[in-house]
């Protein structure tokens, strides 16, 4: 998928804890927990397997699992790691693309924010996705 442009490309769809803002009794929540009934499966080419990534932990958050995953995949070594976001479901997701105060790969990049190991770069290039952009 993507050859043209993507080296590598890994969809993931393994289960990760997140906050959960609509409800005061769930305020987190796990993406694909096991025994859970989803309106949606998985993509069918997803990783699903929770031994694929040797730095998974159960549990573990998104934004836990994204900085693993670029510590992983770039073995200290330069390297971006492209990520799809819904910016109007959170402030904290909004503020990931309009900060002015982050580190950008370049000025003119507001799209893009250095990861904490200083070597891979966070790079957002669609960040107004709708639900139905995704699933339908």
């Amino acid at each position: 998928m993507y050859t043209d442009v993507i080296e590598e490309f890994y969809w993931v769809a393994l289960p990760l804890t997140t906050q959960n803002s609509l409800s005061q009794y769930q305020p987190e929540w796990q993406c694909w927990e096991p025994d859970v009934e989803w309106v949606r499966q998985p993509p069918q080419d997803a990783i699903t397997a929770p031994d694929f990534f040797c730095f998974y932990q159960p549990g573990m958050t998104f934004e836990q699992f994204v900085r693993e995953f670029a510590e992983w995949f770039s073995q200290k070594r330069p390297a971006a790691m492209m990520i799809g976001i819904r910016a109007d479901e959170s402030y904290n997701r909004f503020v990931a693309i309009a900060s002015l105060n982050k580190q950008r790969f370049a000025d003119d990049k507001p799209w893009t924010t250095a990861a904490p190991g200083g070597h891979s770069w966070y790079i957002y290039p669609i960040y107004d996705w709708k639900v139905a952009d995704i699933w339908t």
